[in-house]
């Protein structure tokens, strides 16, 4: 038990280092929103800290993402499509669109013009990319190794980081963490040898390299602690809870896979893969523009920022809202420069725009985006792509 301890007590020493180590020795030669080098990076790193045949998988869901994407297709089609192509849109298919476009163009039909054709189109999925959709989140399913208590836990988030390991005693654990673009919550599941699996959610507070604050509740006994992992101080009441925050009730090995999953949380702040914006979660461009799904968006909410991310981005939009957003001098981020260009001349009274490639940074370190601007300019940046590292 003492062993088992001083393994923990170690890990989360090395979870607190990974600010330094991290970002002093790897971040001006790793990009820091490349998942698959976030994966082996903390693979090495939980191997350093005493876990023996550490495995990390990073997998995109993005489930809620596309919910809400079904949420606004149902919307406009009942608003502007349904009366005039007169079918359930389970059976609409691209032909139907194509035709609702033409008699736009010959002035065949109101109350539809160019743009909302356009939009539709924009969001639209078939009943077979549907279809293929959902393979993919079954393929997610099968390929986590976690025995999930909770049938919605793949299916009510867009991201989802697995990691398992092996303690110095030779007992096997397992974290899973899910969380929703835009929410401020994490559902997290730990397994341990033949302990039961236990369901946690962290309503997170604050999240980043330094600090993680936030409640969290054993959803099985509603149990809950507060965490702070920035002053050590705790409302511990009957638990003991070392510096990231665990019951006493559990086992060690309990202890240490509730521990690395609030450590994995640390450490994706950190590579710059996940930030907390106005009260809600938001992700790197890398994690956005990775979504396999045909059900999902192509532009997205945007946040600058002055590092060598660079940019934050939040929950998706339909093309309208994205438009409006750059219209009131925000940002947004979209997937490939096409998509961005539109934003700008949808938001411009003239339908021009300016192009700006990446601006050089005389900052080492810092990450800048090439964009487009509305022609009459204003505040609003549309972005598109991964960016440059100065």
């Amino acid at each position: 038990m003492k062993k088992m301890k001083k393994v923990l007590i170690n890990l989360i020493i090395c979870c607190m280092l990974f600010i330094t180590v991290t970002s002093s020795a790897k971040a001006e030669t790793l990009p820091t929103d490349d998942i698959t080098l976030f994966e082996e990076n903390l693979k090495s790193d939980l191997l350093d800290s005493g876990i023996s045949n550490p495995e990390v998988k990073v997998m995109l869901p993005m489930e809620s993402q596309s919910s809400k994407v079904e949420d606004e297709v149902e919307e406009l089609y009942e608003e502007k499509f349904a009366d005039v192509i007169e079918k359930p849109l389970e059976e609409v298919k691209s032909d139907d669109i194509d035709q609702v476009y033409e008699d736009v163009i010959n002035d065949e039909v109101e109350g539809i013009d160019k743009e909302d054709v356009k939009e539709f189109n924009e969001l639209f999925y078939t009943k077979q990319e549907e279809v293929e959709d959902s393979e993919l989140v079954e393929e997610i399913k099968e390929e986590l190794a976690i025995e999930s208590t909770s049938d919605n836990f793949v299916e009510e988030n867009d991201v989802l980081i697995e990691v398992s390991g092996i303690n110095d005693l030779g007992e096997e654990f397992t974290t899973a963490i899910g969380f929703k673009i835009g929410g401020n919550s994490f559902d997290i599941i730990t397994e341990a040898d033949t302990e039961d699996n236990q369901v946690f959610e962290l309503e997170t507070e604050k999240l980043s390299a330094e600090q993680l604050t936030g409640t969290l509740t054993n959803l099985d006994s509603n149990e809950s602690v507060e965490i702070d992992t920035d002053s050590n101080e705790f409302q511990a009441s009957a638990f003991w809870v070392p510096a990231l925050g665990v019951y006493v009730g559990y086992t060690m090995l309990q202890a240490l896979a509730i521990s690395v999953g609030a450590a994995t949380l640390i450490y994706l702040a950190s590579q710059g893969l996940i930030n907390i914006i106005s009260g809600s979660l938001w992700v790197a461009g890398k994690v956005a523009n990775s979504n396999t799904k045909n059900k999902k968006y192509v532009h997205y909410k945007a946040s600058r920022a002055f590092n060598s991310k660079g940019l934050w981005v939040g929950p998706g939009q339909s093309k309208t809202k994205a438009i409006n957003r750059i219209a009131s001098n925000l940002d947004c981020w979209s997937v490939g420069s096409v998509n961005a260009r539109l934003l700008a001349t949808g938001a411009s009274r003239t339908g021009r725009y300016n192009y700006h490639k990446a601006h050089k940074s005389y900052t080492k370190g810092i990450r800048t985006f090439s964009h487009y601007h509305r022609y009459e300019h204003g505040g609003g940046h549309s972005f598109y792509g991964g960016g440059t590292l100065w």
